[in-house]
């Protein structure tokens, strides 16, 4: 004969069932949180993935237009030495203007460098940003920005009106060592209109543009103005005094140099929107398909926990039902309450 299992004996099991099942349910929300932990550091690693895709291609665009606009002012640096020359047959009447400013009002020089220079922009974008300038080593000897032009033209001045001084400092210490690192400055008109614009480290480097565009965005590179010299002439000054001595010193000679700006976010806007436009896409569809994995996931959750409440619920209505006859699981039984 089969031996029944005692209603008391089923009492003592149901618990244990239902911790069973919690257990389970907490263990299948725990799997969730890892999947939705592992799933959200996809899509950060996606972003940081397409950011280095996206930033690849402004690094390409960096040195491809760093290089013509360095053509661009070695054009113009020819065209003023040429000029010059045919003015001056005796180079030792203009070398007396350049070292005597305040003795002639005019000076024909000054004349050949703002014709040279007036309407030169890169990349035809017109504006103060992407414009020439000329200067030597005491300061600017020409520029025609608006926003940026002064009386007051030596580089202790130009310093001093810098949002970045140190690094406009730098800059310029780079364009008279002829450096082969890529010159930039901070262009200060933006930091007037967006003051929440990253301050860019001393010293001039590409890894420094990188670390701004990973944190900020293309965004961050706003205030970003590159600085593409050309000299007069590359291994002197226009009168033909070394840049180095035969000492091996550095003279103090009057080195012109023609520097051709351009403004790294202006180009992108102009000459690659439809490029980052594509790298904004391609980022978003990935996000959003991650984003589509989690409200999934988290949907099937949602669904097993309102399930196992359900069967909780009516198995313990059962319970209730077939041991104490009643439906309602919160009254308690006459024999616990005899108990």
């Amino acid at each position: 004969m089969e031996k029944k299992i005692s209603s008391k004996t089923l009492r003592m099991v149901f618990p244990f069932f239902i911790l069973v099942v919690l257990i389970g349910l907490c263990a299948f929300v725990g799997n969730f949180r890892s999947i939705f932990i592992h799933n959200m550091k996809n899509a950060d690693d996606v972003s940081k993935d397409v950011a280095e895709l996206e930033w690849n291609f402004i690094e390409a665009v960096i040195y491809e237009d760093y290089l013509a606009a360095g053509n661009q002012a070695k054009v113009v640096a020819e065209d003023i030495m040429s000029k010059l020359k045919l003015a001056y047959p005796d180079m030792q009447i203009m070398k007396y203007e350049f070292e005597h400013p305040q003795e002639i009002d005019d000076p024909e020089y000054l004349r050949i460098i703002k014709q040279s220079i007036q309407g030169v922009y890169f990349q035809r974008i017109d504006n103060d940003e992407n414009d020439l300038f000329v200067c030597n080593r005491k300061g600017i000897i020409m520029d025609l920005s608006t926003s940026t032009a002064s009386s007051q033209s030596d580089w202790g001045s130009i310093y001093s009106r810098s949002v970045n001084p140190s690094l406009s400092k730098n800059a310029v210490a780079l364009l008279f060592n002829h450096s082969t690192n890529m010159v930039y400055w901070e262009h200060h008109m933006y930091h007037i209109t967006d003051e929440k614009l990253p301050r860019l480290p001393s010293s001039p480097s590409i890894d420094a543009l990188r670390e701004v565009y990973m944190q900020y965005g293309v965004g961050g590179l706003k205030h970003v103005q590159f600085l593409a010299p050309a000299y007069i002439t590359d291994t002197g000054d226009i009168f033909g005094v070394e840049d180095i001595s035969v000492r091996g010193t550095v003279t103090n000679n009057h080195k012109i140099v023609v520097i051709q700006t351009f403004n790294l976010y202006e180009q992108l806007m102009s000459r690659h929107y439809g490029e980052l436009e594509k790298f904004d896409v391609f980022r978003t569809k990935l996000i959003n398909e991650n984003k589509v994995s989690l409200i999934e996931h988290a949907f099937i959750v949602i669904i097993a926990v309102i399930l196992i409440v359900i069967l909780t619920y009516f198995m313990m209505i059962f319970n209730n039902v077939v041991f104490h006859g009643t439906e309602n699981p919160d009254n308690k039984s006459d024999e616990d309450n005899e108990s």
